[in-house]
């Protein structure tokens, strides 16, 4: 599918997985945004972040990634993730569908820990969180200082406009074996994750499954490559589970610094 955003790019989006069917336009568009370190931006359309939905629809998304997240980890699957996908892709019947959804607890057969990527996961982060039940963990990182609080381990989002990030929790939440679950809205170079498991996997060397829960899953060959690259260097096993898997060229056709222009922030 092809995307002109503004007169100033022009891209093609591919579809590699897309295990639910959903359109490209019902889940993501795309948009500009004034950060030197990358100019475009997808925008979700589910998320409920950057662009108005019914608040239903975040909440029945990060249902169906935890769907997806058992399916693909454990083999478990259940046909209400076409119910669920049906009335977020229909816009139909929401307010029914969460409430059948919440009722239907999924159950962790191991120890998940997981955490969301702030700001725009931390929400996502913590509805997957709330489908389980079983020994689960929840946390989500901040890119606050906190004044005399130590965080548990920092790492980088390169390409953002604040790149630190910090996870405070107590000292336990990691001493157990535990499988790390990262909750993104999206993985476009999945440096991020990369960053974050590292530091994890230095501080915590028993730790050795780490799964990437994303809505859209971006990365290139290459990003692909030095995932499995790292996790072979720190003998360690990494998974990764979206709604969507795509590929994606963007081909400048303006200039960015035009005044006309509408552009968002991120």
């Amino acid at each position: 599918m092809k995307y002109n955003v503004l007169q100033i790019y022009e891209a093609n989006v591919a579809t590699i997985e897309n295990p639910y069917h959903f359109e490209q336009q019902h889940l993501f568009d795309m948009a500009l945004r004034i950060n030197k370190k990358r100019q475009f931006l997808f925008v979700s359309k589910v998320l409920g972040k950057h662009l108005a939905v019914n608040p239903n629809v975040p909440i029945l998304t990060s249902h169906l990634l935890a769907y997806r997240f058992m399916e693909e980890r454990f083999d478990t699957i259940d046909a209400f993730t076409q119910t669920i996908r049906t009335a977020i892709q229909l816009n139909e019947n929401l307010e029914h569908v969460l409430q059948t959804s919440r009722a239907q607890k999924l159950t962790l057969p191991r120890r998940v820990t997981i955490i969301g990527f702030a700001e725009t996961a931390t929400a996502l982060g913590h509805s997957f969180f709330e489908k389980f039940v079983g020994d689960v963990k929840f946390v989500h990182t901040t890119r606050e200082h906190l004044v005399n609080v130590e965080p548990l381990i920092c790492f980088e989002e390169e390409h953002s406009h604040a790149s630190s990030h910090r996870v405070y929790a107590d000292e336990s939440l990691f001493l157990r074996e535990t499988e790390v679950v990262l909750i993104d809205d999206e993985m476009t170079t999945g440096k991020t994750n990369r960053n974050i498991i590292r530091q994890l996997h230095e501080k915590y060397p028993h730790l050795k499954t780490f799964t990437l829960v994303s809505i859209l899953d971006f990365r290139t060959v290459q990003a692909r490559e030095a995932m499995e690259k790292m996790a072979e260097e720190l003998g360690i096993t990494i998974h990764c589970i979206s709604l969507f898997t795509g590929a994606f060229q963007i081909e400048e056709t303006g200039s960015l610094f035009n005044d006309t222009a509408p552009v968002m922030h991120h």
